[in-house]
């Protein structure tokens, strides 16, 4: 994961919350996000990211890249 990704996904969440009070005044519902859901959500999205991630990355490496590199 690279460090422009990692800093997405920190900046990401308190962002949204951000732009979600800004669009409180409108005529969406009241909601209440916990800190132990926002926590969760912090833990489970880069953990979840890197494991389907990785299922296609472990299959293409397998492949040879000699053929792909060479010149017609």
């Amino acid at each position: 994961m690279g460090c422009r990704s990692k800093l997405a996904v920190v900046l990401g969440i308190p962002l949204g919350m951000g732009l979600w009070s800004l669009m409180e005044g409108g005529d969406l519902p009241e909601t209440g996000v916990s800190l132990l859901a926002l926590l969760l959500v912090v833990v489970l999205v880069p953990i979840v990211f890197a494991a389907v991630v990785s299922i296609p990355a472990r299959r293409l490496a397998g492949r040879p890249v000699a053929p792909l590199l060479t010149y017609e």
